[in-house]
């Protein structure tokens, strides 16, 4: 199983939800900028070159389950990447 930092997950998780770039710098707190930086260091880590394939990863569980805080260790979407933000629009997106 390939494995990715948490705050690289976060980002995954995110951008699997639809946001973009400066839409996950605003929830994270950090600047577009690091954002970037983040995806770089994903595709290099993961060998890939795309978001878009980071997300399939995501989605197939193929980077772990992921709460946020302990490790990889839950199962539902929003479990795999708890920010302690809602989801947007009130929205599930379970897997």
């Amino acid at each position: 199983m390939q494995t990715v930092t948490n705050r690289q997950m976060q980002i995954i998780a995110l951008s699997a939800d639809g946001l973009m770039g400066k839409e996950i710098a605003a929830r994270l707190g950090i600047a577009e900028y690091t954002v970037k930086n983040h995806k770089t260091a994903i595709f290099l880590r993961l060998g890939i070159q795309s978001t878009v394939q980071a997300v399939v990863l995501f989605v197939r569980g193929e980077l772990g389950a992921y709460d946020g805080r302990s490790g990889r260790t839950s199962t539902t979407w929003r479990k795999q990447c708890d920010l302690d933000i809602p989801p947007p629009n009130g929205q599930n997106h379970p897997i």
